[in-house]
Protein backbone atom coordinates (compact mmCIF):
# COMPACT_ATOMS: atom_id res chain seq x y z
CA UNK A 1 0.00 0.00 0.00
CA UNK A 2 3.14 2.39 0.64
CA UNK A 3 4.31 1.82 -2.53
CA UNK A 4 0.78 2.40 -4.07
CA UNK A 5 0.63 5.71 -2.37
CA UNK A 6 3.54 7.08 -3.61
CA UNK A 7 3.28 6.36 -7.02
CA UNK A 8 -0.02 7.38 -7.09
CA UNK A 9 0.19 10.36 -10.24
CA UNK A 10 -3.64 11.75 -8.79
CA UNK A 11 -4.86 13.31 -5.77
CA UNK A 12 -5.04 10.60 -2.81
CA UNK A 13 -7.32 12.56 0.02
CA UNK A 14 -7.52 10.18 3.33
CA UNK A 15 -9.18 10.89 6.43
CA UNK A 16 -9.10 8.74 9.99
CA UNK A 17 -10.36 9.42 13.15
CA UNK A 18 -7.27 8.14 14.93
CA UNK A 19 -4.20 10.06 13.52
CA UNK A 20 -2.34 8.51 16.67
CA UNK A 21 -3.47 4.71 15.54
CA UNK A 22 -1.94 5.48 11.89
CA UNK A 23 1.34 4.20 11.22
CA UNK A 24 4.16 6.68 11.06
CA UNK A 25 4.98 5.27 7.62
CA UNK A 26 2.18 5.87 5.92
CA UNK A 27 1.70 9.28 7.92
CA UNK A 28 4.74 10.68 5.94
CA UNK A 29 3.54 9.92 2.98
CA UNK A 30 0.76 12.64 3.11
CA UNK A 31 2.21 16.05 2.07
CA UNK A 32 -0.85 17.72 3.94
CA UNK A 33 -2.37 16.87 7.20
CA UNK A 34 -5.32 19.05 8.91
CA UNK A 35 -6.30 18.08 12.01
CA UNK A 36 -10.17 19.36 13.29
CA UNK A 37 -10.30 19.23 16.96
CA UNK A 38 -13.15 19.37 19.49
CA UNK A 39 -15.45 22.62 19.57
CA UNK A 40 -14.36 25.36 22.01
CA UNK A 41 -16.64 27.32 24.07
CA UNK A 42 -16.85 30.08 21.62
CA UNK A 43 -17.77 27.75 18.52
CA UNK A 44 -19.81 25.07 20.45
CA UNK A 45 -22.11 28.45 21.93
CA UNK A 46 -22.04 29.78 18.39
CA UNK A 47 -23.29 26.52 17.38
CA UNK A 48 -25.75 26.10 20.41
CA UNK A 49 -27.82 29.72 19.55
CA UNK A 50 -27.79 28.57 15.99
CA UNK A 51 -29.78 25.53 16.57
CA UNK A 52 -31.95 27.02 19.15
CA UNK A 53 -33.13 29.39 16.84
CA UNK A 54 -33.97 26.69 13.78
CA UNK A 55 -35.68 24.87 16.77
CA UNK A 56 -37.23 28.31 18.27
CA UNK A 57 -36.00 27.70 21.37
CA UNK A 58 -35.40 30.77 24.02
CA UNK A 59 -31.47 30.12 24.92
CA UNK A 60 -30.87 33.56 26.72
CA UNK A 61 -30.79 31.76 30.24
CA UNK A 62 -28.04 32.94 32.23
CA UNK A 63 -26.53 29.55 32.99
CA UNK A 64 -27.18 27.88 29.48
CA UNK A 65 -23.14 28.75 28.66
CA UNK A 66 -21.56 27.57 31.36
CA UNK A 67 -23.84 24.65 31.01
CA UNK A 68 -22.75 23.83 27.87
CA UNK A 69 -18.85 25.00 28.06
CA UNK A 70 -19.16 21.72 30.87
CA UNK A 71 -19.02 19.48 28.09
CA UNK A 72 -16.49 17.78 26.85
CA UNK A 73 -15.72 16.32 23.34
CA UNK A 74 -18.53 18.22 21.44
CA UNK A 75 -18.27 18.49 17.88
CA UNK A 76 -20.93 19.72 14.79
CA UNK A 77 -21.88 16.36 14.36
CA UNK A 78 -23.21 16.34 18.08
CA UNK A 79 -25.54 19.54 17.17
CA UNK A 80 -26.67 17.01 13.97
CA UNK A 81 -27.56 14.48 16.00
CA UNK A 82 -29.85 16.05 18.63
CA UNK A 83 -31.34 18.45 16.09
CA UNK A 84 -31.81 14.93 14.13
CA UNK A 85 -33.32 13.55 17.40
CA UNK A 86 -35.98 16.70 18.06
CA UNK A 87 -38.00 15.92 14.88
CA UNK A 88 -38.91 12.71 16.52
CA UNK A 89 -38.55 13.59 20.37
CA UNK A 90 -39.11 17.76 20.41
CA UNK A 91 -37.16 19.30 22.84
CA UNK A 92 -38.92 21.32 25.41
CA UNK A 93 -36.36 24.17 26.35
CA UNK A 94 -32.79 25.13 25.50
CA UNK A 95 -31.41 23.24 28.94
CA UNK A 96 -33.30 20.22 27.20
CA UNK A 97 -30.85 20.62 24.44
CA UNK A 98 -27.79 20.49 26.42
CA UNK A 99 -28.83 17.83 28.33
CA UNK A 100 -29.42 15.99 25.16
CA UNK A 101 -26.10 17.16 23.90
CA UNK A 102 -25.21 15.56 27.09
CA UNK A 103 -26.33 12.53 26.71
CA UNK A 104 -24.77 12.02 23.07
CA UNK A 105 -21.67 13.18 23.97
CA UNK A 106 -21.55 10.25 26.83
CA UNK A 107 -21.36 7.71 24.71
CA UNK A 108 -18.01 8.82 22.83
CA UNK A 109 -14.63 6.95 23.91
CA UNK A 110 -12.68 10.02 24.39
CA UNK A 111 -15.39 11.21 27.55
CA UNK A 112 -15.25 7.59 28.78
CA UNK A 113 -11.86 6.87 29.33
CA UNK A 114 -11.10 10.69 30.69
CA UNK A 115 -9.14 10.94 34.05
CA UNK A 116 -11.44 11.25 36.78
CA UNK A 117 -10.01 12.75 40.29
CA UNK A 118 -7.86 15.32 41.23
Amino acid sequence: MLTQIEHFNGIFIASANLMDGLNPAVVRRFDLKAQFDFLTDTQAWGLFVRHCKQLQLPYRQKNLPQQLASLDCLTPGDFAAVTRMARFHPLSSASAFVQTLNNEVMHKEQVKHRRIGF
